[in-house]
């Protein structure tokens, strides 16, 4: 679907509780492949029409725009390494931050993608 590829990648750490006071090698860092001004649009005509729902389209973006997260764990203590796991297993909230980011980072001109 994307011409990027993994290199294109960029690290968000969640502010999500205290993540970002803690020491750096304890963050919960979250690996993101922005999308392209095509696919953000395609997406957004996903919400769109009849057959879809935001969750699902939201779903699909965090399974295919999420490249991997570190130091995360659900509230039962499991690993959460995935973009499938992270939307299957993380609290809403943090989904929603991570979300949010995703399509901030993704509208952003490419120059100017935060690294």
């Amino acid at each position: 679907m994307s011409v990027m590829n993994e290199e294109d990648a960029v690290l968000f750490v969640p502010q999500h509780g205290d993540n970002r006071d803690l020491p750096e090698e304890e963050q919960v860092i979250v690996s993101i492949l922005p999308m392209t001004g095509g696919e953000f649009r395609a997406y957004t005509r996903a919400v769109n029409s009849k057959k879809n729902n935001l969750d699902k389209v939201v779903e699909r973006i965090i399974n295919e725009r999420v490249v991997y997260v570190t130091n995360y764990e659900d509230i039962r203590g499991r690993p959460v390494t995935t973009g499938e796991a992270l939307f299957d297993q993380a609290e809403v909230a943090f989904i929603d931050e991570v979300f949010s980011a995703l399509t901030e980072i993704s509208v952003l001109k490419g120059g100017l993608r935060k690294k």
